[in-house]
């Protein structure tokens, strides 16, 4: 397994409010992957996509 990819942006949160939904899409294709690590009102957050995703997503056993 590699290293997850990170964004250098100091902060992420403006960027996600101006391009909303498409953000992480925008992200992923930048960086090649489905997910990565960045930051979120100052705060390490990971964002991913795809189908094993969702699949973790709705996992009751991991959210409630």
């Amino acid at each position: 397994m590699g290293r997850m990819a990170y964004d250098l942006s100091m902060d992420s949160t403006l960027a996600l409010a101006w391009q909303g939904y498409e953000f992480v899409s925008r992200r992923c294709e930048r960086y090649g992957t489905d997910v990565f690590q960045t930051r979120l009102l100052l705060e390490p957050t990971v964002c991913l996509r795809g189908a094993e995703a969702a699949q973790v997503f709705y996992d009751a056993d991991r959210f409630q």
